[in-house]
């Protein structure tokens, strides 16, 4: 028998006051402010060149390509939450039960700075060069010998370069340092990395239009969002004022940051786990419409991203079976915003029923859940694995946030290259973005590599 939230809210007051400020740490519940070491092992041991060689029908395959697409590393809140945290700061301070429920509210100093809003903190740094040094070991025979060979590219976000810098120190093999004097810095591409705030048609149809995501509203005024922002209200106030729904997910958020910098957030003791369950459904739901399978445009606007990555793959493709010389690893540094749609355009993570506002019990297990596929330094990245000398002899793997994972097109880990690039034909040789979004202006480059 499955409980409704208003059952499990029932039980869950009862264990309310037992959950510490570090209860939910290392917990998948955060959506896309989870840390990428919550889902994977930090201390794992990546066995030097673990990824360069596979066994395929008898043949002995070996890495010679790679394009991977990573989203910068944990960041600081954005100014509105900050000034909207502190605001609310001062609003449960004024309240008369704050000082004796809740009496770290009226101590509590706000460790993320104005000046650092929306840019890497300590864990969004060490997220990136691990992450780069991980790459080296699985690929070190690839990567190692051909340093000058790795290309970067990053967003206009500052917090975008930094992660490709700290990535580049761990990827070379180098000793992380704030110091950049000796990296490469990355090539500033939006076109790429952030297409979605190049495209007229999506953002008039989608992204500034509330109907596009009216699943999600519906979700937020529906009974489980509405028990449950009355219960976290309750508990921070006692029932003296409501707290907005926009006001609770302000301090969700200063739990999920400070969890994550801090290991410890007094904020976290306001939500049970079940409250958490449905703030990140909510999220997840949000994420689905506005940049995934809810809408046809969301996967459609990465065709730019298929044009250049296989452009790249062809290329090395080409350079290899000529003994010249050609880059080897290709790392571009984005957004949670590049990396779902790029998932829904690749069919990942697809579950076999829309995330609608009715049907949160029935998506308890679902595969699309941002925090585990879309967390900070969340990663994307096919490899190009060479099985001899013919061009059928190539083949592709895909590793999500690492992991080996078998992609829809072929519905095998390993598949034949030119078997995706047929699959995949329509996005590669059809690309007309500015036509698919009405562009008026051109977003792309004059010369488009084929």
């Amino acid at each position: 028998m499955v409980l409704s939230y208003l059952e499990l809210l029932l039980l869950s007051v009862l264990a309310v006051s037992t959950h510490g400020s570090s209860s939910f740490y290392g917990e998948s519940l955060f959506g896309s402010k989870t840390p990428y070491f919550w889902e994977r092992d930090a201390n794992q041991t990546i066995g030097v060149d673990s990824g360069m060689t596979i066994t395929h029908n008898g043949k002995t395959c070996t890495a010679f390509y790679m394009d991977a697409l990573l989203r910068h590393g944990a960041r600081y809140p954005k100014t509105p939450y900050i000034v909207d945290m502190n605001t609310i700061v001062t609003k449960l301070r004024s309240l008369p039960t704050t000082a004796t429920q809740h009496p770290f509210v009226n101590t509590w100093v706000d460790r993320f700075p104005m000046n650092l809003n929306a840019q890497l903190t300590s864990l969004g740094k060490q997220e990136s060069y691990t992450l780069g040094k991980r790459f080296l070991s699985r690929f070190h025979s690839l990567l190692q010998p051909a340093s000058a060979r790795l290309q970067y590219y990053a967003s206009d976000k500052k917090r975008t370069q930094d992660s490709a810098n700290y990535f580049q120190q761990g990827v070379t093999g180098r000793q992380m340092t704030d110091d950049f004097s000796n990296d490469t810095q990355p090539t500033i591409d939006n076109t790429m990395l952030r297409f979605y705030t190049n495209c007229h048609e999506y953002s008039a149809t989608v992204l500034t239009n509330d109907s596009a995501i009216e699943e999600f509203f519906k979700f937020q005024q529906g009974p489980e969002y509405t028990a449950m922002k009355k219960a976290v209200s309750d508990r921070i106030t006692a029932g003296h004022i409501n707290l907005t729904i926009s006001e609770i997910l302000v301090i969700h958020q200063y739990c999920t940051l400070e969890l994550g910098l801090f290991k410890t957030s007094d904020w976290c003791s306001f939500f049970t786990k079940e409250d958490l369950e449905v703030i990140d459904y909510g999220t997840d739901v949000y994420n689905y419409w506005l940049k995934s399978y809810g809408h046809v445009i969301n996967s459609e606007i990465t065709c730019p991203m298929f044009v250049d990555v296989f452009g790249n793959m062809d290329k090395a493709i080409q350079a290899d079976r000529e003994g010249q010389s050609y880059t080897v690893g290709t790392f571009r540094f984005g957004h949670a915003e590049t990396l779902l749609p790029i998932y829904s355009a690749l069919s990942l993570f697809h579950d076999s029923t829309p995330l609608l506002a009715s049907n949160y019990n029935a998506h308890r297990n679902r595969t699309y859940r941002t925090s585990k596929i879309a967390p900070f330094s969340g990663n994307i990245y096919p490899v190009l694995y060479k099985c001899g000398d013919e061009l059928g002899d190539i083949y592709l793997k895909m590793f999500v946030n690492e992991v080996e994972t078998p992609l829809p097109a072929c519905g095998l880990k390993l598949c034949p290259y030119y078997l995706l690039k047929s699959v995949y034909s329509d996005a590669i040789n059809n690309c007309r973005f500015d036509v698919l979004c009405h562009n008026i202006h051109s977003t792309m480059p004059s010369a488009v590599v084929g």
